[in-house]
């Protein structure tokens, strides 16, 4: 005959259960008999798949169509997730080009070097890319194309971009295709019968909370690429949230909100943009409360320490 409990619980886990549903859009609610026994419902607005495999999207088929061969390009760029990826997809496309880890580095690289295009991200240390921008028209007085990456999705920022004197804008997580056009319009290298073929099919590793769709498309099968970005998506990301977390208690907002910000890039390679997009968005322009800020961060961590499990397993059977 079994003992009789002596202790219930806290109700703790109930309460975490509730957070995590409410930060995801859903509710739950709970029905209960005396002597019958107990109900928890609980309703998540998940997407619906049609299917496992990614739909054909355009990519490239053939780098060749284009000769990039007099063309160097200038990356501003200090997330070195998307370092990494501008590097792999340049290799690919035979493209010179040089990294400034931020705005001031480019000013200096800028004035001992010509470039027929300028990458460049928005928010970095020292130099952000509109003072940056600003700096390259009026102070250096350069009109080489300036092409803006940045993760903000509000209304209006191409149009900002266009105001500090860049000529065009693309949004992160870059899409190849997309920047391959780019650079091949804004360096005048852009070929007539050039043809936008579909990527080949590649089937994802299917897990819980990463998304590898993003990563296998640009990888195409470069393995070295997959484990770099991997090994690189695992090692920043504990560092992020630590960053996140004490400053808030210095109540260093600014910095808080750069790392939000900076993190978009990072956990785009994982595919996990629109998972934790309201979250970070949350983090980085809402003025939060202690108890919101506890919240938003909570779901990030635990998000973010559940898809490092996942990814040192993908890692591992690379």
């Amino acid at each position: 005959m079994p003992l009789p409990r002596k202790y219930g619980g806290t109700g703790l886990g109930l309460s975490i259960v509730n957070e995590l549903v409410l930060l995801q859009q859903g509710s739950i609610n709970v029905e209960s008999l005396p002597g019958e026994g107990t109900t928890f419902r609980l309703m998540i607005p998940y997407k619906k798949l049609s299917a496992l495999v990614p739909e054909q999207d355009a990519s490239i088929a053939d780098t060749r169509q284009i000769n990039f061969d007099d063309v160097s390009i200038l990356v501003v760029e200090d997330n070195v997730i998307n370092q990494t990826l501008l590097q792999h997809l340049f290799k690919n496309w035979r493209l010179e080009f040089d990294l400034a880890k931020n705005g001031k580095e480019a000013i200096d690289k800028l004035q001992i070097k010509k470039y027929n295009l300028i990458l460049m991200d928005i928010q970095m240390p020292e130099m952000d890319g509109y003072s940056c921008s600003l700096e390259i028209r009026y102070s250096l007085n350069l009109n080489t194309p300036i092409i803006a990456m940045t993760a903000h999705a509000m209304t209006g920022e191409r149009e900002k971009c266009l105001s500090y004197g860049m000529n065009d804008y693309i949004s992160k997580p870059i899409k190849e295709i997309e920047l391959y056009n780019l650079i091949a319009a804004h360096t005048h290298a852009m070929n007539d019968i050039m043809k936008e073929e579909s990527v080949k099919k590649i089937t994802p590793d299917v897990y819980s909370y990463i998304d590898l769709q993003y990563m296998k498309e640009v990888s195409q099968g470069n393995i070295d690429y997959e484990k770099t970005v991997t090994e690189q998506f695992i090692d920043a990301i504990p560092s992020d949230l630590s960053t996140i977390e004490k400053a808030w208690h210095n109540n260093e907002i600014n910095q808080l909100r750069k790392i939000a910000h900076n993190m978009k890039t990072s956990i785009s390679v994982m595919g996990l943009n629109e998972t934790l997009r309201l979250c970070l968005d949350a983090l980085e322009y809402n003025d939060l409360t202690k108890e919101q800020f506890g919240n938003q961060f909570f779901y990030l961590q635990f998000i973010c320490n559940a898809a490092m499990e996942e990814a040192k397993h993908f890692k591992a059977s690379l």
